[in-house]
């Protein structure tokens, strides 16, 4: 181990697909760097360890997915941790619910290759899956289990990726901000490729058993409750899920209006819809009919054709709708300490950020999986929950006649400083090791 005074060497382990997770690796690496130790910090895409044309395919299929088959994608994401143990460490052939989602995947339509590295041998693994996936009824009960080969092949390329990515950086710790990478990273420790201490850091307020490894030497948890889904013997801090510098001090109410020139007494609503912002122009559509009080805020992010159809909302309008394209955390904490309510898909990060700024938040869309934890967690601790869009208007009077109530536990429930938390976590961590 390097001495004492050098600089200390973290790899954060996360995942671009969806935004949450890739938002807190930021979150850690900035509060790393803001702690006042020497720190050197790199971050790992999980997505980049593979093909971009493949990688690019298989978000496609992902969204495609979540979007039109959420009741599978449901079923695929509750398989125990031992069905996906022993597809790839075993002979066992991949479950009927991963072969279902296969053939989703083949519907997906076509998306533009990023950024990254070109994998010749990731492209012909692929083509032979969707090969077999496409004639996979003609081969009969045969053909999964001649999947299950290749699915544990690429599991095992993907691990000795990292390995080298790893060796490069020579981290004295790695975090992981999502659980694909985090069991990767699991496996070299097995099997004594990598010695660095391993921080877990789930971001939803639910835990999949995938998160649950023996390696994992600390989990950094988001709420209390989750410890219940862990080994007693396993080690745990409670920190909050970690938010952009900005999340840590939020303005006041009058302040965030006053900067984004909003009127102080008016009942004003946040629209978003995760880092895809499906569905947005329909909700402020629904709201803007049905409840005629409210004024509007609606994020579009990056999704052109709900920022077009916002826009033609809003020239109708008589200033109850703002749009707002694809904005900075800088600009979020404003638009969310400026709201009363917070409507929105209930992905982890967004569910941290809402309490951060003592908002409740109502879904109107669930995509199942881990939002299914985060939408019992709102309910059960009472700062929202899953709403039909024809309700909304109802909900939203209800929460108005008990909004300090409400703000306040969730202001409560908010981890502004989770962090600084878990970067302490990851110095004392490594100190150990070292």
């Amino acid at each position: 181990m390097a001495p004492e005074d050098s600089p200390l060497r973290v790899s954060v382990l996360g995942s671009s697909l969806g935004s949450g997770h890739w938002q807190a690796a930021l979150a850690l690496q900035a509060a790393l760097q803001a702690a006042g130790r020497p720190v050197q910090v790199h971050l790992v895409d999980f997505w980049s360890l593979l093909d971009r044309r493949v990688a690019a395919a298989l978000r496609g299929g992902y969204l495609h997915l979540v979007q039109h088959a959420p009741e599978l994608y449901e079923r695929l994401y509750r398989l125990d941790q031992g069905a996906w143990r022993r597809l790839i460490h075993h002979q066992a052939p991949p479950p009927p619910e991963l072969m279902d989602a296969a053939r989703l995947f083949l519907g997906a339509p076509p998306q533009p290759p990023g950024e990254g590295t070109a994998r010749p041998l990731d492209r012909l693994l692929y083509a032979l899956l969707t090969r077999a996936v496409g004639h996979g009824r003609r081969l009969g009960a045969w053909w999964p289990r001649l999947a299950a080969p290749a699915v544990r092949f690429a599991w095992w390329r993907l691990a000795a990726r990292l390995a080298d990515r790893l060796a490069v950086q020579a981290p004295h710790c790695v975090a992981a901000t999502q659980m694909l990478p985090a069991a990767l990273y699991a496996l070299l420790r097995r099997r004594g490729r990598m010695i660095a201490p391993l921080l877990a850091v789930p971001t939803d307020y639910g835990l999949h058993n995938f998160w649950l490894r023996r390696e994992v030497d600390l989990y950094c948890l988001p709420h209390e409750s989750l410890r219940g889904a862990l080994p007693e013997t396993a080690r745990t801090e409670v920190t909050g899920i970690p938010l952009r510098p900005p999340f840590a001090d939020p303005p006041p109410q009058a302040a965030a209006r006053a900067a984004l020139d909003l009127p102080p007494g008016a009942p004003v609503a946040l629209v978003l819809g995760g880092g895809l912002a499906l569905g947005v122009a329909e909700t402020a559509a629904k709201l803007l009919a049905a409840a005629p009080e409210w004024a509007l805020l609606v994020v579009a992010g990056r999704n052109t054709a709900e920022a077009d159809a916002l826009e033609r909302l809003a020239a109708a309008q008589t200033g109850r709708l703002r749009v707002y394209g694809w904005v900075e955390p800088e600009t979020m904490v404003k638009l969310m300490r400026a709201a009363d309510v917070i409507v929105g898909k209930p992905g982890g990060l967004t569910v941290a950020e809402a309490l951060a700024c003592g908002r409740p938040l109502l879904a109107t869309r669930c995509l199942r999986g881990q939002e299914s934890f985060n939408v019992a967690f709102l309910e059960r601790e009472g700062v929202g929950g899953l709403v039909e869009r024809g309700g909304l208007p109802a909900a939203l009077e209800s929460l108005r006649g008990r909004l300090a109530e409400v703000q306040g536990r969730a202001w409560a429930l908010g981890r502004r400083d989770a962090a600084a938390r878990v970067a302490r976590c990851v110095f004392d961590l490594a100190r150990e090791a070292r």
